[in-house]
């Protein structure tokens, strides 16, 4: 500490403090103050860890989706695989195996969820939930070489199965499809009329429907439309001889 007296104002000490930070002091304030930082990047990197392995093992969500999307891509995609039955073998005739009604739907279709073949026996059903407020959606799969399916009624062994679950209860299955084709003489054309049905057995109908439904009391709530349809093959295994 040094004490300067002025000239000009006798008697009088200016005290200047002369002492400040050591580089010693400031060198343990730089470490204290880096280990400070580095444990608050530390802990935010520990966080964010474990929060994106969290994020990353949740895929319930992401799985459910994806098991929908298989569905409806399956359910979309029911063929016209050609069956007979019995009688309408003794004059081969064939019409494309579909058979629908309000718990359950049997169709082929080309794009199965559990087979790398092209295509499949399916079957979609409407399962009650005794212990909860909903139903499920299960869909089974038999894949077309293991299953050959000739006549109308064969029974199929479903190996492969998934479980959707659905909100509500009282659901059941609806069909639109042909209901009847009129002839008209003025335009020498057919006119198709379409209609909703609780029940659609191509063995009836001869064609593939247009839409499955999952409806309830107040209406439908979800659809398939069905994308392989083809009713211009109509009669294309029928004897018309």
């Amino acid at each position: 500490m040094t004490m300067l007296r002025l000239s000009d104002h006798p008697g009088l000490l200016l005290v200047q403090d002369n002492q400040g930070f050591t580089v010693i002091e400031m060198l343990a304030s730089g470490i204290i103050l880096s280990i400070i930082v580095g444990l608050c990047f530390f802990s935010m990197a520990l966080y964010l860890n474990e929060w994106e392995h969290k994020r990353l093992g949740d895929t319930g969500p992401v799985e459910i989706y994806r098991q929908q999307h298989l569905v409806t891509s399956a359910v979309e995609s029911a063929w016209e695989y050609y069956v007979t039955d019995r009688v309408n073998e003794r004059i081969d005739e064939y019409y494309p195996y579909f058979k629908g009604d309000e718990t359950s739907v049997s169709f082929i279709t080309t794009s199965p969820v559990f087979s790398n073949l092209a295509a499949a026996a399916a079957r979609l059903r409407l399962v009650d939930d005794p212990d909860n407020d909903f139903q499920r959606l299960v869909y089974e799969e038999a894949p077309l070489d293991r299953t050959y399916i000739r006549y109308h009624d064969v029974p199929v062994d479903y190996p492969f199965s998934l479980a959707l679950d659905l909100p509500g209860k009282n659901l059941h299955l609806r069909y639109y499809g042909l209901k009847e084709s009129r002839f008209l003489p003025e335009t020498e054309e057919f006119e198709e009329i379409l209609a909703w049905f609780d029940t659609y057995d191509s063995k009836e109908h001869r064609v593939m429907p247009e839409i499955i439904a999952i409806a309830d009391a107040r209406g439908v709530i979800r659809q398939f439309h069905i994308q392989a349809r083809n009713r211009g093959k109509g009669g294309f295994f029928t004897n018309v001889f």
